[in-house]
């Protein structure tokens, strides 16, 4: 109890100052997207390696979906949100991601992992600039 107590404390401390280190500009935009991109590839690897090692459990299941996620809104957000990916980077990228998360959850026949990666590998619709005016 008292380990997953720590890991915990540990987590929120760096939550909190990642938040620090962006307010007070720290950390742009890149940096912001690579840390993202880095941090799920890491989550995701961590669920493979579980599933791989444990067995079926879920919390490898919770860590690959979570980290599958975490990647396709990195990618979102680095393209459309930041604009620090390139449209011809970041659509090769999130067919990766998506490859992957199919490529995983057939080897582990996850329907739950499969749909997110077949949903999440689509291509994102832009919002309009300028809301339309009445």
């Amino acid at each position: 109890m008292l380990a997953w107590t720590g890991g915990l404390a540990v987590v929120i401390a760096v939550v909190l100052f990642f938040g620090v280190a962006v307010s007070n500009g720290w950390l742009g935009e890149g940096a912001r997207t690579l840390l993202g991109g880095l941090s799920s590839l890491a989550l995701a690897a961590l669920g493979v390696w579980l599933q791989e090692r444990r067995g079926r459990t879920d919390a490898a299941l919770a860590a690959v979906a979570a980290g599958v996620a975490g990647l396709f809104l990195t990618i979102a957000v680095g393209a459309q949100g930041y604009e620090v990916l390139a449209p011809a980077i970041a659509l090769p990228l999130a067919l990766v991601v998506g490859t992957g998360a199919t490529v995983v959850a057939l080897r582990w026949s996850s329907q739950g992992i499969a749909a997110l990666g077949l949903l999440g590998g689509s291509p994102p619709r832009r919002w309009p600039a300028h809301p339309p005016t009445a």
